[in-house]
């Protein structure tokens, strides 16, 4: 998709460093702050158990594992304009 938006090679390879240096600062954020969490809560929320040293992105920091992470809530559903307009 890059090489559709830039003609010139040379800027979309800087617009793929660029995005691969924001997407490496982002992680690092997001791994000090699930560090932070991790270190406040210090145990499951969900089963009490005390949480392991390590982060795994994928698993909210303060459950000790995705079976602790809760379901989300449903979606409501959606009401259209159309569905209000008298039959």
């Amino acid at each position: 998709m890059i090489d559709d938006v830039f003609w010139d090679a040379s800027e979309a390879l800087a617009m793929r460093k660029a995005i691969d240096r924001e997407r490496l600062r982002l992680e690092g954020i997001a791994l000090t702050e699930a560090r932070r969490i991790r270190a406040a809560t210090k145990s499951c929320m969900t089963c009490t158990k005390p949480l392991r040293y390590g982060v795994d992105l994928s698993i909210p920091p303060q459950y000790c594992s995705a079976g602790c992470v809760p379901a989300p809530p449903p979606q409501p559903s959606r009401l259209w304009v159309g569905d209000l307009a008298p039959s």
